[in-house]
């Protein structure tokens, strides 16, 4: 069970969210978890995401699709 957990809200922020996840990763937290939470972003900040949950097992990305 994690220690700590934070939600990362986003929408269409591949420009800046490499950097963030950068910079959460750095942490020296113990016990952290990160859930990536894609509000149907239309341009690449899904596909950065799951390539970042691959590599980080304490990363998650949950994606909400838009319907209008």
């Amino acid at each position: 069970m994690a220690e700590l957990a934070v939600i990362v809200p986003m929408y269409n922020v591949e420009k800046s969210i490499t950097r963030l996840l950068q910079a959460i990763a750095q942490q020296d937290e113990k016990g952290l978890e990160v859930w990536l939470v894609d509000d149907g972003s239309r341009d690449g900040t899904g596909t950065i995401c799951q390539a970042w949950v691959q590599a980080h097992p304490e990363f998650h990305y949950v994606r909400q699709h838009r319907f209008w």
